[in-house]
């Protein structure tokens, strides 16, 4: 990410990768990537695991000299410190088996059964992050995805950008405008004593859904759906400090949004007013992000204002 982006998006301190990332990417595995990475480092894994462990050094080290960082820019080198652990586990069950025990075949898993049952730990939060942490932003791309195509003519997301995987489960061929959702366009252009100054869509709508609603959609909905002209920014469009884009929306036949979205004054009341009607919702779990919470739900044009 070119400077001085990568500050926009946030900052964290040289030593992120080391005290945050590494430990919430390895979980209960930890302690044996720490001594596998020990062993590899004194030469017990030979010269492969040394290259293994100065490859994750490296990478680590490389990553750590850019401002924003994230846990999951290490995902390629997930396997290596598996192959660390892996060097631990095995070493410790060798080294406790009896000596007379060394020289016979042995056919079972090369693993002490409390260090089995501590790696099991993993399991329960494998199964909470695969099947229920944000399953609401899957589940409502599915829902959609089920809908006759004369009856989904149009959707559209206000939701903070990147909060559905979109297109790789929606798998419907729209029109453009007629798919739009809320934008985080880069400050291309900006310099950096003004990235204070910049506001991406999603920082816009969120600061007044109300007004936003007001404002950069009509009054009524047309119930022919046509495509909205302006939903977002193009991708590498020169952004602007002091000048907010005019985005400019027609009402979608469905609305996606998080029922936080609700809890902000005077958005229930218009919805209603206008026709919408909620007929999809899903619950969440944990969720960090103020936006994000309370669950996906999916409002649809129902009547005619009148």
């Amino acid at each position: 990410m070119h400077p001085p982006f990568h500050f926009f998006y946030g900052s964290s301190p040289w030593h992120y990768y080391l005290t945050q990332a590494i430990p919430i990417l390895c979980g209960p595995c930890l302690p044996f990537v720490l001594h596998g990475a020990w062993l590899c480092a004194r030469g017990d894994a030979g010269a492969k695991g040394r290259t293994v462990l100065w490859v994750v050094a490296w990478t680590t080290g490389v990553y750590s000299l850019a401002g924003h960082k994230e846990w999951r820019f290490l995902h390629p080198i997930l396997p290596l410190l598996h192959l660390l652990a892996a060097k631990s586990v095995v070493d410790l069950y060798h080294k406790h088996l009896p000596s007379t025990s060394r020289t016979k075949p042995n056919t079972r898993l090369p693993i002490r059964k409390i260090h089995l049952t501590f790696l099991f730990l993993s399991v329960p939060i494998g199964i909470y992050a695969a099947r229920f942490h944000a399953h609401a932003q899957i589940s409502v791309l599915r829902y959609l995805r089920g809908l006759p195509e004369e009856e989904l003519k149009s959707v559209g997301f206000l939701m903070p950008c990147h909060s559905t995987p979109g297109q790789a489960y929606l798998h419907r061929s729209m029109e453009e405008g007629r798919l739009w959702a809320l934008g985080c366009e880069p400050p291309v252009g900006i310099p950096a004593q003004d990235l204070r100054a910049y506001r991406d869509q999603t920082d816009v709508f969120y600061a007044s859904p109300i007004e936003y609603l007001t404002t950069r959609f009509p009054p009524v909905v047309d119930t022919t759906f046509p495509p909205s002209p302006f939903p977002r920014s193009l991708p590498g469009t020169p952004a602007s400090a002091m000048e907010i884009p005019p985005w400019r929306h027609e009402w979608p036949s469905h609305l996606v949004f998080f029922d936080a979205l609700l809890q902000h004054k005077g958005v229930e009341g218009l919805l209603k007013k206008i026709g919408y009607a909620e007929v999809w919702k899903a619950g969440n779990w944990l969720e960090e992000d103020w936006r994000r919470r309370g669950g996906v739900r999916v409002w649809r044009f129902i009547k005619e204002h009148k």
